[in-house]
């Protein structure tokens, strides 16, 4: 039991190492964690926690100069989803109805020595955004949302046909049960939220806004 103890406890540093590593390289990058204009008219990301009843998200949001038709095909785009975020190895829907969707994914994290392969139940919510939970395969719980709220030009929300950016926000919840710990998952989390969306900015092919 001590000798399991011990090997569960040098896995928990080798992630944390892990972990502090992207941070490191991220912050080399440029890619700062921050809510700040960034050089160039396309804000940073910022990352928050909010509670959604009684779970904790981790939040990525970043405005982005394109309309919200546009980043919801991006997003609803399943089939060409691996070519966008890196880590997403595989994204598959097995079967839908309505605006309900079963899709399979299978992801590889950077910085730890596992695959998640899991189907997750999607309920769409066309051009507003779309929420998700585990159903069955990795992970003990695993829940998100995608939400597109449109902004004009100066970041403020308006009515979606006068909208020309969009606030885009990227939330997860995950319980990877007693191998990883909820500290170091969410770390991890808050390191790869602006990953995420800066792939997604980078895949819009997003532009500097004209001053």
């Amino acid at each position: 039991m001590l000798t399991l103890f011990a090997g569960i406890l040098a896995l928990y540093s080798i992630f944390d190492f892990a972990a502090q590593a992207v941070l490191a390289q991220q912050a080399a990058a440029g890619r700062a964690i921050s809510s700040g204009p960034s050089k160039g008219g396309v804000s940073k990301v910022l990352v928050k926690e909010i509670l959604v009843g009684k779970l904790k998200y981790v939040v990525g949001e970043l405005r982005i100069p394109i309309t919200p038709a546009k980043v919801w095909d991006k997003i609803s785009d399943y089939e060409n989803a691996t070519a966008i975020f890196a880590n997403l190895k595989k994204c598959e829907v097995k079967s839908e109805q309505g605006s309900t969707k079963l899709v399979r994914q299978v992801v590889k994290p950077g910085y730890f020595p596992f695959t998640f392969d899991y189907t997750v139940k999607i309920s769409e919510n066309p051009v507003s955004g779309m929420t998700w939970t585990r159903v069955s395969g990795s992970l003990r719980e695993f829940k998100g949302f995608w939400k597109i709220v449109p902004v004009n030009a100066s970041g403020q929300e308006v009515a979606l046909d006068e909208a020309v950016e969009s606030l885009v926000s990227y939330g997860v919840y995950m319980d990877a049960g007693i191998l990883i710990p909820g500290w170091l998952l969410e770390k991890s989390l808050k390191s790869y939220m602006p990953e995420v969306l800066n792939s997604l900015s980078a895949a819009l092919e997003v532009r500097p806004r004209t001053r």
